[in-house]
């Protein structure tokens, strides 16, 4: 098995993620809408809601698209894949075009 067969069985061990089904919003993701959430309506992080198992910034991001796009789980989905969207390009034109000189095959 050469080079390509095992980055086709990584490729496929990778997939299996993306085909699973959405997780359970309440149970698993529900602190990450429900922050944001409280902070667009006005509260404070730290004086009116706690959130101690991580920094404030995603909490505020989340809260600025809650603000601007409307409260949605779709709405966290979306800025995700402009994200990662953006930080492909950035690893594009960082290393892959470099190291290919620019130029296209």
């Amino acid at each position: 098995m050469g080079g390509l067969g095992v980055g086709r069985m990584c490729i496929c061990a990778g997939r299996g993620p993306f085909l699973a089904p959405v997780p359970d919003i309440l149970v698993d993701f529900g602190i990450q809408l429900y922050l944001p959430w409280r902070i667009s309506q006005g509260d404070v992080l730290y004086r009116d809601v706690m959130y101690l198992t991580g920094g404030p910034l995603s909490q505020y991001f989340n809260a600025l698209l809650f603000k601007i796009f409307g409260v949605s789980f779709r709405t966290l989905i979306f800025a995700n894949l402009a994200i990662t969207a953006g930080l492909l390009v950035l690893v594009y034109r960082r290393f892959w075009r470099r190291r290919t000189g620019g130029r296209r095959r």
